[in-house]
């Protein structure tokens, strides 16, 4: 599965198992993988927000979101003692709280990133040289997106306003183009700051996760479905008659938006399929899953 997608895949694993085991993490647990889950497409968005500025030869861009991805690693390094929030979510709960000095701590880098995203938001779009590239580019229309599942960024792009988390404010586009893209890419940003700031406003609440059964109910099937950074992320569990794992699947978004690739960089020139690529972001592990 995609590494950098830790705590998406994380938080499926853990759904779809605790839909086996009969359990449910404490609320404390729930909002903490909410914030560790924002984190990661904080820093996802800024990389890839970055790699398009490099690609079309916007060197200043690139270098300022590089710095905006190496706070928003360090929130999760604060949150989950790895850069990358690796084995930061668990079945039953999450690894870890943070203190109260390491809330305030994230919270504060992240009315900062409030701040800064914004700025680096209006040097990329406020720049003619920078939308003309983007522009009409790698356009995908509502139908095609409709008619090969797009999910994710890529989806909304195209206006199809899905997106698995609920009450959360879905960022939509109807243009279908690389500047679609990267600007709910951008507005998303915006989206999960507000989260993650809101997430680390509450008082510790109680323990962050809860002992687990010893087996998996036999015959039976477990699902877990997230909003990760790329789009809906799905992990499917069967387990046999002895409550065994018979069978693991998982679903990654990349499996879902790879045509939509193909069809975006149809008829475009050479110089602009590393636009039409960086403004998907595929993985290709997880394509291959």
């Amino acid at each position: 599965a995609s590494s950098d997608t830790a705590v998406g895949n994380g938080l499926a694993h853990a759904l779809a198992m605790e839909s086996l085991l009969g359990v449910t993490p404490p609320p404390s647990a729930t909002r903490l993988r909410s914030v560790a889950l924002e984190v990661e497409r904080l820093a996802s968005h800024f990389s890839d927000l970055g790699g398009i500025c490099a690609d079309i030869g916007f060197l200043g861009g690139a270098a300022v979101y590089a710095r905006l991805r190496g706070t928003a690693l360090g929130m999760g390094e604060v949150l989950s003692g790895s850069r990358f929030l690796t084995g930061y979510v668990r079945p039953g709960g999450v690894r870890r709280a943070p203190t109260a000095d390491q809330a305030a701590a994230m919270r504060a880098d992240a009315e900062v990133l409030v701040r800064q995203a914004g700025e680096a938001r209006a040097l990329l779009f406020d720049n003619t040289g920078s939308l003309n590239r983007m522009e009409d580019v790698g356009t995908v229309s509502p139908s095609l997106a409709r008619d090969f599942g797009l999910v994710g960024p890529a989806a909304r792009a195209c206006g199809l306003a899905y997106d698995a988390r609920s009450g959360v404010r879905v960022c939509t586009r109807t243009s279908g183009d690389v500047l679609g893209r990267v600007e709910v890419r951008a507005d998303e940003v915006e989206v999960s700051l507000a989260m993650i700031i809101e997430g680390l406003s509450h008082p510790d609440d109680g323990p962050v996760r809860v002992s687990l059964p010893d087996r998996l109910a036999p015959s039976s099937v477990g699902v877990g479905r997230v909003e990760a950074w790329r789009g809906e992320l799905v992990h499917l569990v069967i387990t046999d008659g002895e409550g065994r794992v018979g069978r693991y699947a998982i679903k990654d978004p990349s499996f879902d938006n790879w045509t939509g690739l193909a069809i975006a960089a149809r008829g475009e020139l050479v110089s602009d399929f590393p636009l039409c690529n960086k403004s998907f972001g595929l993985s290709y592990s997880g394509n291959d899953l």
